[in-house]
Order: C-alpha cells, then structure tokens, then sequence
C-alpha cells in the first residue's frame, strides 16, 4: 500500500510538472507575442517619427520678403502650374523675381486693408466655369494645372486683392488727354486710313490702347517703388533697392508744367563727370513723359539734353546748383529738389543707373 501510495504521488508531482510547463509555455508564448508587438510598436511609432521628422523639416528657403519667406517648394509648385508654353520664355529665377513681386503687392493690399468677399471669388470662379463646356471639363482643366478648388480659390483671392490695389493706387490716376488720343491716331494715320477708320470710329479703342500702354509702364514703377522701400533677400544675398547714396532734404518736389525736375550738374574737362554722362542722359530719357531733366555743363553752359547748344546757364539754375553744393564740385546730382549727391558712387554704370531709376520712380509714382 505505501508503494502504490508513493506511485500516485510521483504520478500527481508528475502531472503537476507538465500543468506547469504548459502554463509556462502559455506565459512565454504570451509574453513573447506581448513584446513582439512592442517592438512591432516600437518599430512603427519609429518609422512614423522618421517620417514626420522629414515632413516638419523647414523647407529649403531661396529668398524672403520682408521677413516673409519664399521656400523652394512654393517655387516649384507654382512653376509647375505655368502653361508648357510659359515655360519656354520664363525661367525658375525670373518667376522667383515675380513671386517676390506679388509678395509686396499682397503685402501692400493687407496695410491698406483691401478685402476680397467670398462672393467676389465665387463670381470669378462662375465666370472660369462658363469658359469650360462642361463640370467635368473644368476639373480636368485644374488638374492640368496641379491645383484644387481650394488652391484656384486662394489664387482668385490673392489675384482680386491685387487689382483692387492697383485700380485704387495706380490705374485709377492715370488720365489719357483728348490731345495724346489725337496724336496716337496721326501716328497710326495710314493704318486708319486704310481700314476707312475715322479718328471718332477709332477714339475709344486708342484710349484703351493707351491706357493698357501706360497702365503697364505705372505699375512697373508703383512694385520698383515697393521694392525701394522693402527688404528683399535672394538665394542669401540682399537685393539693393534702397535709395542708398542720395541724401534727403526737407525740401518739397521741385516742378516744371507738373513734372518733377531731374538735373545733374557736370564739365567736360572732370573725368567723373565724362564718365557718367551718357549713362545719365540715356536713363533720364527712358522717363521723359513724366519729368524733366537738366544736364548742365557748368564749363560750355549747354544743356546735353537738348539739339541746340546753349551757352550760358540760367541763373536759377546755378543758384539752385550752389543752394544744394556751395563747394561747387561736379558731378551733381539734384533729384527733384529732394534727393542730392555729391559725387559718383558706385564703382559701375549699371549701379548707378541702377539708383538713378530708383530715385525718379520714387519722386514720379
């Protein structure tokens, strides 16, 4: 009896054993798939990181406006919305050029608080729609251009801000007299003439001719104005739009017949002054619509800027030239009565007319 006792308590030990090697067997089979999906975890929470890390990484920036910046990715993905044709005659660089040109116009917009309702944008996009023959037309358009609904809503609203602006700053200011209509149609006479246009037939559309002509020419010199007075850094290097070597006086805008006056004084005889004459006289003759200008040679008294050779300068004009420099040194400059120089500054012609410009679009707009 007591063996067959010992057998049955070898028999329960034995039994009890193999309960608990199956229940570590459990523990470890579980425990294992426990921390397989804690690596599996481990390994996605990793991956998911890594590839947020790259999707937070700043974008590469080329350029900022103001402090606003413009990344490499922005210039990408709007150059790529450029028609194939587009692309044959703009390149990356003149595009970043125009990008940073909307940038201040939008900027402008916002100081002076212009504002785009919904309902504008939803007329315009109305208006894109009717232009296509079908819905289905006009989504295939968008994704030919790589935008959305969203993206061509931002772009309206953006584009609205912008001709608000310029109808309120510049376009509406401009005024085409009867007499420059006049001349357009004698200048054009034989076209007209040919067609059995009369100068009544043609009036409205010459208008509208010269208005597109001088809309461009003002909204050029309103952004050049923008960028004098902002901060523009290209590919890390600052882009010189300040007035940056004229001083201002206190004066008020010196005129003649409502154009501002540009003048420089030289001689002939001055190396500085014979080495920025001609480069003067071709940039003052680019805006001769919308001032006028004096290039006096103090030694011959002739004005270079006219056919006749004067030989004496008027009097106002010297007692305007020693006002603004009484040591009576050439060259001179006097922009408007309100920016003077001394003196050449720069060490080539193309930053010197380069600041010429900046300084007649700024005393013109």
């Amino acid at each position: 009896m007591p063996e067959k006792k010992e057998d049955a308590k070898k028999e329960t030990n034995n039994s009890d054993k193999k309960i608990k090697k199956k229940k570590m067997r459990k523990i470890k089979k579980s425990t294992i798939k426990k921390i397989s999906a804690v690596i599996v975890l481990i390994a996605v929470l990793a991956a998911v990181l890594y590839f947020a890390f790259r999707t937070l990484k700043p974008e590469q920036v080329i350029a900022t406006v103001n402090d606003e910046i413009i990344t490499n990715h922005e210039l990408e993905q709007k150059y790529d919305q450029l028609p194939d044709q587009y692309k044959l005659f703009i390149t990356k660089d003149d595009f970043l050029d125009q990008i940073i040109n909307v940038k201040l116009l939008l900027q402008e917009a916002k100081k002076q608080a212009i504002i785009v309702s919904e309902d504008e944008i939803e007329t315009e996009i109305d208006n894109l729609k009717k232009q296509a023959p079908t819905e289905e037309a006009f989504e295939e358009l968008l994704k030919q251009q790589n935008m959305d609904l969203n993206e061509l809503k931002k772009q309206l609203d953006e584009q609205l801000a912008i001709n608000k602006l310029l109808n309120q700053t510049v376009i509406s200011k401009i005024e085409i007299t009867e007499s420059k209509i006049r001349e357009y149609y004698k200048n054009n006479q034989d076209y007209f003439e040919e067609n059995n246009i009369s100068y009544d037939q043609a009036k409205e559309q010459i208008k509208q001719i010269l208005l597109a002509d001088l809309s461009n020419n003002a909204i050029e010199i309103y952004i050049n104005q923008l960028r004098s007075d902002a901060t523009i850094i290209k590919e890390g290097v600052k882009i010189t739009t300040k007035i940056e070597t004229f001083t201002k006086t206190e004066d008020p805008i010196c005129k003649e017949n409502g154009k501002v006056i540009i003048r420089l004084f030289s001689t002939t005889k001055n190396s500085a002054s014979k080495w920025i004459s001609k480069t003067f006289d071709e940039t003052v003759k680019k805006y001769e619509d919308d001032i006028i200008a004096y290039h006096w040679q103090l030694d011959t008294g002739d004005n270079t800027l006219t056919d006749d050779k004067e030989t004496g300068i008027p009097k106002e004009e010297v007692d305007i030239f020693q006002k603004y420099n009484p040591n009576n040194t050439v060259p001179t400059y006097i922009f408007g009565c309100k920016y003077v120089r001394i003196g050449n500054a720069y060490n080539t012609l193309e930053e010197e007319q380069a600041e010429f410009e900046r300084i007649i679009e700024k005393l013109i707009i």
